[in-house]
Parts: C-alpha cells; structure tokens; sequence
C-alpha cells in the first residue's frame, strides 16, 4: 500500500481493508484519541479514495471527535493533508468549536476552565499545608 501511495497511484480494493476493519469497530469513548489515530492511519495507508470516496471513514472519524470533543484530535484533523479539501463545511466549522473551546491556539485557557483550575490547584495547596502542620517534622523523610 505505501508503494503505491508513494508513486502517486490509488490503492486497490483489498487495500482498503485498514478502512473497512475500522468502520466494523465499535466506538468507544475511552479509546477516542486511539481510535482517531488508527483511523487517519487507515486513511493514509488506504487513501480516502475507496468505494465510497472516504465518506464513511471521515464522518465517522469527525463523529467520534464531536462526540467526545476532544480539542487536541480535532485540531489534527484540521490540520491532516490526506482530509484536507474533504471535510464539509459544518464537519468544519464543529471541528474548529472544538478546537476553540479547549483554548488550542489562543494561548490561553479559555474561562471558565481556567478559573476551575486555579480553584483546584489552590484547594490543592491548602490541602498540602493542612497535611504539613499535622504531621511531626520526623515523619516527612
């Protein structure tokens, strides 16, 4: 399969199994970003170029992105060549939401997930110095 990907030809119908055997899995939630790797794997390896020209592999891919909205996988998609040109424009625009809403590109976490964090970090803290206070010097080594 990468042979011909490399000299510039389509690959055959039984090089589209990579395809086929991710479209038979089951999605799962806890393997997402897994599951997204394999799948842009299985395009790579297969071409998006199949009997159905890629469709069902890119919506489900884009599907189980949305659903899990994983921003950092989102935005691979975004920027992955062999989808480029292929994503719809609402398959688009939900990835870009995404990839928006976990603060990717700004710089900055986005509210109200950073004030979350800084709670959570100070809670942390006086948890740790509450711990500290209680215990004999002589039990800290």
């Amino acid at each position: 399969m990468l042979c011909l990907r490399a000299a510039g030809q389509a690959p055959r119908n039984a090089e589209t199994t990579p395809v086929e055997e991710y479209l038979a899995l089951k999605p799962n939630p806890e393997l997402a970003t897994f599951r997204i790797r394999v799948a842009l794997t299985a395009v790579c390896f297969s071409g998006v170029d199949g009997p159905d020209d890629g469709h069902s592999i890119l919506n489900r891919i884009v599907s189980e992105v949305l659903d899990v909205e994983d921003g950092y996988v989102a935005r691979d998609l975004l920027r992955n060549s062999d989808l480029r040109g292929r994503l719809i424009a609402a398959q688009q625009a939900h990835l870009v939401s995404t990839v928006q809403s976990a603060g990717l590109g700004k710089g900055v976490m986005p509210e109200p997930l950073s004030t979350e964090l800084l709670a959570a970090a100070e809670e942390s803290r006086y948890a740790a110095a509450e711990l500290l206070h209680r215990l004999p010097v002589a039990e800290l080594s």
